[in-house]
């Protein structure tokens, strides 16, 4: 099956929940003992070793998800095929609204 397959999930870049920022820092690195990372327009992320969870807050204004409430979760996946093979795998399954307006396909933003 995967021999003809155009892309191949490698791994998780990270995950980027949508969160009372305030709280869930506190929480992270009090709790968690996890280090807090400031980065681009007032972006958060607590990190651990080379993994980290990215923190959107719910008045995220550059928010990726159509409607940013609490509780929704972005998961961002390594692959290793290019971004348009991925985008033509995506088109080519004929996905859902929902799910394609969701699955953007964008090179990594990470903080580091």
């Amino acid at each position: 099956v995967w021999d003809n397959h155009p892309i191949r999930i490698a791994g998780i870049d990270h995950i980027e929940p949508t969160v009372p920022i305030n709280a869930s820092v506190d929480f992270c690195s009090w709790v968690l003992d996890l280090e807090v990372v400031a980065f681009g327009q007032e972006r958060t992320a607590v990190r651990f070793g080379d993994r980290e969870i990215n923190l959107r807050g719910e008045d995220n204004l550059i928010a990726r998800t159509p409607h940013p409430i609490p509780g929704i979760v972005d998961l961002c996946l390594v692959g290793d095929g290019t971004i348009d093979e991925v985008r033509e795998h995506l088109a080519s399954r004929a996905l859902p609204v929902p799910f394609t307006v969701m699955a953007g396909v964008q090179e990594s933003h990470e903080t580091s």
